[in-house]
């Protein structure tokens, strides 16, 4: 017999010989389906026959998968026998190998051993006695296995995951193995396979499809310490749930509303997108060019004024299998803006000078900003909050036309590309006075009563308006204030001299007294 099916030749596909169970204890009205495998009989009577199908009954028990053949299941071989031919069957079974089933030569066949193949062989023979056969195989399961039950552990949100636990039932027989899982609609059509999480969890993306849909749960479980290795009946059974409406959680698309000279512009995917979006993409044209990558940075110079540049945004919708735009935007880059700086007065080493005196070296600082290509400063200096006239350097020294005026400037940077942009510093510097040095004076003259003596001053600073008190041992003598004075008797062998002060606009007064002079008695 093994001699013999080794010569025969196997036509029969999953597509021609259909296999299915069908319990010994359990009767139903037969139902065939007809295998597109029709062969020929070679005879002079040119005889035609088709070896058709397996019959099994319509199922629906929770515990079984129908069109699964289960041990101890009966099957039936199907044959249209042509006329003048007759028709004879054997069956054989077997784990690792087939036997024959012995004395079983009938059409209908009982299963006896799981986790095994079964093959029929059917065998027409012509009135001429020529002969054709052919055979069929198909995979025997185990018997009424139960996978369990399952739960579900969130709301299905679209484009959120979905997640779902499964409970092995327990033996016998026994779960001990691994499974695989998927998500049904109530026509038990596969919407998308899980990802296997841990402690017996599974998820899948929620897609906009699945919304008005019921979803169950689909389950196989693969056994791999026999062999052959074989897979159990996968129903699982638990509560349904039904995918209300509403659209995946957007997040936030990085772009900015204005494009200007001196701009980076960075555009990605920003935060508080749905799981369901992945593989972000930007798609930039500009300058007679297109990039496409999951983010984009681009410097605008000034060069680039006035020029287009478009984005296209996107995102993969892993859960709906398609790409979606959610930006479309188009920019002409406009004129830059000049960074703002922070302005100081400094003065004698100091960046940040409040106060100052008439006389003083003052400077117009800009701290801080970027410094442009091709960028000018140009300088404007104010008092009291009006220009002053020819004042358009860095530095500017205080005069006494500014004393106890507020100083302050502005400053107006221009860039190619750029709006020009004038600043003032928060705060100007007031001015004080300058610190006058007083000069020289001395008592010249004959020194003696009756004589007149004078005050000789030398090294007064311009316009000091000077006055004068002369002193006798060291006494003011009253009346006499003038520059020139004429000794007395009184001033007979007293020590003289002269005390000048001088006052000046903007400046401290500041007053000096000569040495003394010996006048003689007569």
């Amino acid at each position: 017999m093994r001699a013999a099916l080794r010569n025969l030749t196997v036509g029969m596909t999953a597509a021609s010989l259909l296999l299915a169970g069908t319990p010994a204890v359990t009767a139903a009205p037969l139902t065939s389906v007809v295998a597109e495998s029709p062969f020929e009989i070679p005879s002079p009577y040119d005889v035609e026959g088709k070896i058709e199908s397996i019959s099994w009954p319509a199922w629906t028990s929770p515990d079984r998968i129908d069109g699964w053949i289960y041990g101890g299941d009966t099957v039936t071989a199907v044959a249209n026998i042509p006329e003048g031919a007759t028709a004879t069957y054997e069956w054989f079974e077997g784990k690792d190998g087939f036997a024959v089933a012995t004395g079983v030569r009938t059409q209908t066949y009982t299963t006896k051993l799981p986790y095994h193949d079964i093959m029929f062989r059917a065998l027409l023979t012509a009135v001429d006695g020529t002969t054709t056969e052919q055979l069929g195989v198909a995979w025997v399961n185990r018997p009424t296995a139960k996978a369990g039950t399952y739960a579900f552990e969130n709301k299905p949100i679209v484009g959120e995951r979905l997640y779902w636990k499964i409970t092995p039932t327990a033996g016998p027989p026994a779960w001990p193995f691994t499974f695989v899982s998927w998500i049904n609609t109530e026509t038990q059509e596969s919407f998308a396979h899980a990802r296997k999480e841990s402690g017996g969890r599974f998820s899948a993306l929620v897609g906009s499809d699945w919304v008005g849909k019921t979803l169950t749960v689909g389950a196989n479980s693969f056994d791999n310490t026999t062999n052959p290795y074989f897979s159990l009946d996968g129903r699982v059974t638990g509560a349904s749930l039904v995918v209300p409406a509403g659209k995946a959680r957007q997040g936030k698309m990085n772009l900015p509303s204005t494009i200007r000279v001196g701009d980076r512009v960075k555009a990605f995917a920003g935060p508080g997108w749905a799981e369901t979006y992945v593989s972000p993409s930007v798609a930039m044209t500009f300058d007679g060019s297109t990039v496409d990558n999951e983010s984009i940075e681009q410097d605008f110079v000034a060069k680039d004024l006035g020029k287009s540049v478009s984005f296209v945004m996107s995102m993969y919708n892993e859960a709906d299998r398609r790409y979606e735009v959610f930006v479309r935007k188009s920019f002409t880059v406009g004129l830059g803006i000049v960074p703002s700086s922070t302005l100081k007065i400094g003065s004698e080493g100091k960046t940040d000078t409040r106060t100052a005196k008439v006389g003083s070296r003052i400077h117009a600082n800009l701290h801080g900003g970027k410094v442009l290509p091709g960028q000018k400063v140009a300088y404007q200096w104010l008092r009291g909050g009006k220009s002053i006239t020819g004042a358009t350097k860095q530095v500017y020294v205080l005069n006494a036309a500014d004393y106890g005026k507020t100083i302050s400037f502005k400053a107006t940077t221009t860039a190619p590309g750029y709006t020009a942009k004038t600043q003032t510093p928060k705060s100007g510097t007031k001015v004080t006075v300058a610190t006058s040095k007083p000069g020289k004076v001395s008592v010249t003259g004959t020194r003696r009563p009756g004589k007149t003596v004078k005050a000789a001053v030398s090294s007064w600073a311009p316009g000091s308006k000077l006055s004068y008190q002369w002193l006798r041992n060291g006494k003011t003598i009253k009346g006499a204030t003038k520059r020139s004075y004429k000794l007395a008797k009184a001033d007979a062998s007293k020590n003289m001299s002269v005390k000048v002060t001088a006052k000046r606009h903007a400046y401290t007064t500041v007053s000096k007294t000569s040495s003394t002079v010996r006048i003689s008695k007569k």
